[in-house]
């Protein structure tokens, strides 16, 4: 399945009513679909991690996240950190990562 089969198929499959966690064995392949997803959800009511809390802050936008061993590990800490809050308060999250 091509990175752009492998991102259709996943937007078809997640509903926004759940969390979901994509894994994938190499980090070039991770990073390919991350970007094909944040391009597939532009102008979509959904909000990157790395934007600024006031748009994390929005209960109704969904949350797409990348997250792999090749971010340093004070940012990758970060983010796991930003997203078990944003799980604990039933934020819907889409993950990529290794």
């Amino acid at each position: 399945m091509s990175i752009t089969e492998a991102a259709n198929f996943i937007l078809e499959k997640w509903d926004r009513d759940i969390s979901i966690l994509i894994a994938v064995n190499i980090i070039a392949t991770s990073i390919q679909l991350y970007n094909t997803l944040k391009e597939k959800l532009a102008g979509q009511n959904i909000v990157l991690l790395e934007a600024n809390e006031r748009a994390l802050n929005d209960p109704d936008r969904a949350v797409l996240c990348y997250l792999s061993t090749n971010l340093i590990p004070k940012e990758r800490l970060r983010r796991i950190s930003k997203l078990k809050e944003l799980l604990s308060t039933h934020r819907k999250v889409l993950v990529v990562s290794t």
